[in-house]
């Protein structure tokens, strides 16, 4: 994230809906057609761990950047100019059709 955060630990609670123009997402309110979008998250050294409660496109960007703390090198979300977008999963778990929950590890 750009910028220090203000606590250790968070949760972002926000309607987001994206403009069919440019296909950016944005935070909206619930009367504006927005899906609800919930992401917890804490920090843990120089590292923010994400929590997914929902999944929205792009919900981590656009609720950091929201919050004034766009990912580093994440310029369609107002960051600054960088290598690369500073945005990796350490673990994903996914629920499958089948039922089946599977979790995913790098």
């Amino acid at each position: 994230m750009e910028g220090k955060l203000e606590s250790s630990e968070g949760v972002f609670e926000n309607y987001l809906k994206e403009d069919p123009k440019t296909g950016k997402m944005h935070v909206v309110g619930k009367d504006a057609g927005g899906k609800l979008a919930i992401t917890r998250w804490r920090t843990e050294g120089d590292e923010v761990v994400v929590q997914l409660e929902t999944g929205r496109k792009n919900q981590i960007r656009v609720q950091f950047a929201h919050a004034g703390h766009p990912i580093v090198g994440d310029e369609k979300y107002g960051a600054q100019k960088a290598d690369r977008l500073y945005l990796h999963a350490t673990q994903l778990k996914v629920k499958l059709r089948s039922g089946e929950w599977r979790t995913f590890s790098s």
